[in-house]
């Protein structure tokens, strides 16, 4: 695909005033050059600051003053793109995990494939509930329904054009036949795999989860002390303390996992905004 061609981004998002303005200016600065690029932030009721740092980041808003099914924000978002006189069109859903880099990806996939790129996919991060990633031609996008989910709409432009989507990052693309969802009852890490990935992508649910059952042993021994006292008339010294000590301990796991959580988000946009710089610098 030639240099110049116009490039519509949607960003469908909903509380993200710490990453909002990030995403779009990395989006503008990545296709610096390549593209004529418009970011539309479609924002589904936020209550934070979200609409107004999209705005100075450079965006156009379309902002809902309360939150709506994700159903009519997808149709907004497929509207934009098939009234949208641009040359392809991408949809980019931060809230499913996927991030700006993820849709400067695609674009390299459009700009290798040139005038022969028809659709491109990236699944979410974070389940069925969130759009993922996805870049299409306008050709394309304006044949499809405004109705129903958006995988209707990618097995509408499958079914009517024979295509299949590219892999992106050893993703699993989309299937071209429905399969039937099977249920998994326990994950395909080993235990010890999957608690090292939740200590380090979710501090806080890990440190908070232990702390909140430590907190809870804490109570099971402050009602045993309670009833023994009253059972006795005296104070049973060894549930006492435990309960004393089970209280400072979670509270510590807790207070660690609120601290660990929010450097972890400060170190994520302290790089962003690094990687900005260095593309600006360029």
């Amino acid at each position: 695909m030639a240099k110049g061609k116009s490039l519509t981004i949607a960003v469908l998002s909903r509380q993200r005033e710490i990453t909002i303005a990030s995403t779009v200016l990395l989006l503008r600065s990545g296709t610096h050059g390549d593209f004529i690029t418009d970011v539309v932030v479609i924002d589904n009721g936020s209550t934070d600051r979200t609409v107004k740092l999209a705005s100075r980041s450079g965006a156009r808003v379309i902002s809902y003053p309360h939150r709506v099914d994700r159903g009519e924000v997808i149709g907004n978002a497929l509207d934009i793109g098939k009234s949208a006189d641009t040359d392809l069109f991408l949809i980019l859903d931060v809230m499913g995990g996927n991030t700006a880099d993820d849709a400067l990806q695609l674009l390299e996939t459009v700009k290798e494939k040139g005038d022969d790129f028809a659709s491109a996919y990236m699944v979410p991060d974070k389940g069925e509930d969130t759009v993922g990633c996805w870049a299409v031609d306008r050709k394309l996008i304006r044949r499809i329904s405004t109705t129903g989910t958006l995988e209707d709409a990618l097995f509408d432009i499958m079914k009517r054009n024979k295509l299949d989507y590219q892999k992106i990052k050893g993703r699993i693309s989309m299937p071209s036949k429905r399969k039937k969802k099977s249920f998994k009852w326990w994950p395909s890490m080993r235990p010890m795999e999957l608690l090292v990935h939740v200590r380090r992508t979710h501090p806080l649910k890990f440190y908070g989860g232990i702390g909140m059952l430590i907190l809870l042993s804490s109570i099971v021994t402050g009602f045993y002390t309670i009833e023994y006292f009253y059972r006795n008339l005296q104070l049973d010294y060894v549930s006492a303390f435990l309960t004393v000590m089970l209280v400072m301990v979670g509270g510590f796991f807790l207070t660690a996992g609120l601290m660990l959580n929010s450097l972890r988000i400060l170190f994520e946009r302290l790089e962003a905004t690094v990687r900005w710089m260095r593309k600006e610098s360029d």
